[in-house]
């Protein structure tokens, strides 16, 4: 579960539509978490003028991600943006001119459209019965 949850962090950078950028925060507000409690995105290096707001806030998402996580019976990757705005880009309509070029709304789901099938496979491959 964790390779496939990198495989599409890999992919929102790579292919478009990527990641929007305007200081990199949405980019560095990335985590995964699993059934185990492990994570990743502890530390993510926030800028600007809610850098100290915008950790305590990644700190809540992944604290409360990692609960849910554990909760299941079963193995489980919870991944996602702890920025608050992050649901927002994702699902922005307007038009929007952002520092980086060719990224912009949906770059979470067409990631993950995108690599469904190798998705699958890394699991099935990495499944034991």
């Amino acid at each position: 579960l964790i390779e496939a949850s990198i495989i599409i962090r890999r992919d929102m950078d790579i292919t478009p539509p990527l990641i929007p950028v305007d200081f990199g925060n949405l980019r560095s507000s990335w985590y995964i978490t699993i059934t185990t409690g492990t994570t990743a995105g502890n530390s993510p290096g926030f800028k600007g003028g809610d850098a100290s707001k915008m950790g305590s806030q990644h700190t809540s998402v992944v604290s409360g991600a990692a609960s849910k996580a554990k909760s299941f019976p079963h193995p489980v990757v919870v991944m996602g943006f702890s920025a608050i705005y992050a649901e927002a880009i994702e699902t922005k309509k307007k038009k929007h001119a952002w520092k980086r070029p060719s990224s912009g709304p949906h770059f979470f789901e067409s990631a993950l459209n995108r690599n469904k099938p190798l998705i699958l496979k890394v699991i099935a491959n990495s499944t034991k019965i």
